[in-house]
C-alpha cells in the first residue's frame, strides 16, 4: 500500500490601503485550509491626510468586519481586507487678542466634518470685533461663526485664533452755542 497525498485548500488574503495618500499596502498572504494565519501589521506605514489607521475591515467603508492588525485568521476562506480608518479630533482655541471683557470657549472639531466656529463673546473698549485672524497680527481669516473644515490633521492638535479689531470711529460736532459769527 502507498500512502496517497492531497494538497490542503488555500485561501488568498489581500489588503488594500484604501486611499492611504502614502505608504503601501501589506502583500497578500495564503491562509492554509485548518491552520491560524496571523494577519499583517501595518508593515508599509500607511498614512492617510487627517486620520489614523485602526486595523484592518472587510468593507471600504469600515461597516463590515473589523480585525485587528496580528489577528489570528482561522475561517477557511478567501478575505479581502481594507485599512480601516478613523479621522483625527482637534481643539479650536479662541485668543481675546487685547481684549478688555468677555470669552469664548473652544470649539472641538472632527477632520473632514464641517463645523462653525465658536461665536465671539470677547470684547473690548473702543474697538469693535471684525473677525479671526490665524496669527496675532494677521488678517482676518474667518468670520464670526463660520463653519470651517480641516484646520488641522493630526490628532489631538490645538489651532488658535486670534481676535481682530477695528478701532471705533466717532463724530465730533461743535455748537457755537449762542456765538455771533465764524465757524468750526
Amino acid at each position: 500500500l502507498y500512502a496517497k497525498w492531497t494538497t490542503l485548500p488555500t485561501y488568498a488574503v489581500t489588503y488594500s490601503a484604501n486611499g492611504a495618500t502614502s505608504g503601501t499596502a501589506p502583500d497578500s498572504q495564503t491562509k492554509t485550509n485548518d491552520v491560524a494565519l496571523t494577519l499583517a501589521s501595518n508593515s508599509g506605514n500607511l498614512e492617510k491626510t487627517g486620520y489614523i489607521f485602526v486595523g484592518w475591515n472587510t468593507a471600504a467603508n469600515g461597516t463590515g468586519m473589523d480585525y485587528a492588525v496580528g489577528a489570528s485568521y482561522t475561517v477557511n476562506a478567501a478575505l479581502a481586507l481594507y485599512a480601516k480608518w478613523t479621522p483625527v479630533t482637534y481643539t479650536v482655541a479662541y485668543n481675546g487678542n487685547g481684549s478688555t471683557g468677555g470669552s469664548t470657549a473652544n470649539s472641538s472639531h472632527t477632520y473632514d466634518v464641517a463645523k462653525a466656529l465658536t461665536a465671539n463673546g470677547f470684547t473690548r473698549t473702543g474697538y469693535t470685533f471684525a473677525g479671526w485672524a490665524t496669527t496675532a497680527g494677521g488678517a482676518v481669516a474667518y468670520t464670526d461663526g463660520q463653519s470651517v473644515l480641516n484646520l488641522a490633521n493630526t490628532q489631538g492638535a490645538t489651532v488658535t485664533l486670534y481676535a481682530k479689531w477695528t478701532a471705533v470711529t466717532y463724530t465730533v460736532a461743535y455748537n457755537g452755542n449762542g456765538s455771533t459769527g465764524g465757524s468750526t
